[in-house]
């Protein structure tokens, strides 16, 4: 079977989402996707879903290479996405649990955005340490509330 190129992957994909057949759609339908838009951008492409943003497409009149080169800086950058839909699948988990039902596919999370999100969370802690009177090791005042557990994207 010949591999699916780019544009045609992400336009496939997004009609799934557009139509709500995703998932239910079989692994064996939603291999040929995976594979040709490669594991990052299909995480990218989940993080969005788990945000309910709209799915990325690939232009299908551009270079491949481009393409792909725009998205990785895309997602790298786009923090907010990863931490939002960290934060979606870790609820979608807890209510598995509860439920007893079978939890979602954990989300791997790139390092380059597991390091930001961490830089990210070390500064909120600074920010409310000083209007707290704090200073950044902690001794003055009340201690903030512990850190939120990461969840599934753990190293």
């Amino acid at each position: 079977m010949r591999l699916l190129a780019l544009s045609t992957a992400t336009r496939d994909y997004a009609r799934r989402v557009d139509n709500g057949t995703l998932a239910t759609a079989r692994d064996r339908d939603l291999a040929p996707l995976i594979e040709a838009m490669g594991p990052w951008i299909w995480t990218w492409q989940r993080a969005l879903h788990l945000t309910d943003q709209r799915p990325w497409r690939a232009r299908p009149d551009a270079d491949e290479r481009i393409e792909r080169s725009i998205v990785a800086r895309t997602m790298m950058q786009d923090i907010d996405t990863w931490e939002r839909a960290v934060a979606r699948l870790d609820r979608l988990t807890a209510e598995a649990r509860l439920l007893e039902l079978p939890a979602p596919e954990p989300l791997p999370v790139p390092d380059e955005v597991q390091d930001a999100i961490a830089r990210r969370r070390d500064a909120a802690r600074k920010r409310i340490s000083r209007r707290r009177g704090q200073d950044d090791a902690g001794s003055d005042g009340p201690a903030p509330a512990p850190p939120e557990p990461e969840g599934p994207t753990k190293r």
